[in-house]
């Protein structure tokens, strides 16, 4: 069944218009400039023991982490420009549903570290890796926005 077109105007809370057209594409920036130009960084954060140094990155590990930054350039245009583009409730709940997948699979991908090892989940909980309003997640870097986090932990 074809979907009919919303003439009615849909205004979103504040805190979503923010946290989704400026907050996170903000995050999505910060994790494709890292990809992308400080890959040491990158791979330190993500997981300091393997992390090689900065000038023996391998060359397939230096493309996949431009091409990850091409993905997180792609979220944040998609958060910052088709939303911005529309009020339609439609259109921003199947965007962020997409995005809700892309990060689980973003999750799902440090998996391999394993909750045992470095890697826990601690509601609420400061630690000395990264840190979310949610939640503490150890394998280090699990979001683009873990390193806004991160960062600011190391300046301390």
């Amino acid at each position: 069944m074809a979907r009919t077109k919303s003439t009615a105007a849909h205004t979103l809370p504040l805190p979503y218009r923010l946290f989704f057209l400026v907050i996170e594409p903000i995050s999505a920036l910060v994790g494709a400039y890292y990809a992308h130009f400080r890959k040491a960084d990158y791979l330190a954060l993500t997981h300091p023991p393997t992390a090689p140094p900065s000038n023996a990155i391998p060359a397939g590990t230096s493309i996949v982490l431009s091409q990850l930054a091409n993905l997180y350039l792609l979220f944040a245009l998609n958060e910052a420009l088709v939303l911005r583009s529309t009020s339609d409730l439609f259109v921003w709940k199947t965007v962020l549903f997409v995005l809700l997948l892309a990060d689980l699979g973003h999750l799902y991908s440090v998996a391999a570290l394993g909750a045992g090892s470095t890697g826990t989940w601690r509601p609420g909980t400061p630690s000395t890796g990264e840190m979310s309003p949610l939640f503490t997640w150890e394998p280090r870097c699990a979001s683009p926005s873990c390193l806004a986090w991160a960062l600011e932990d190391r300046a301390r």
